[in-house]
């Protein structure tokens, strides 16, 4: 027997969500995604200069904390 408020809270729409399935095209997918780039590194002098073909001054945040932790 449930109660009454958990009746109400699954009828809730955010609580009636569902797994998306993935979506390539725009970039909707959790792993090995035809669109990702070729895994690579460059090291120079001890520090990260180039993660899957590009430059530091690409880096988004995810990339410089994987140089970061790389480096050190």
């Amino acid at each position: 027997m449930r109660s009454k408020r958990f009746e109400a809270l699954a009828k809730r729409p955010v609580n009636q969500d569902g797994f998306v399935k993935e979506w390539i095209e725009e970039g909707f997918i959790a792993m090995e995604s035809p669109n990702d780039p070729k895994p690579s590194i460059k090291i120079v002098n001890g520090a990260v200069t180039e993660l899957d073909g590009k430059p530091v001054s690409d880096f988004d945040l995810i990339d410089h904390f994987i140089a970061r932790t790389v480096s050190t």
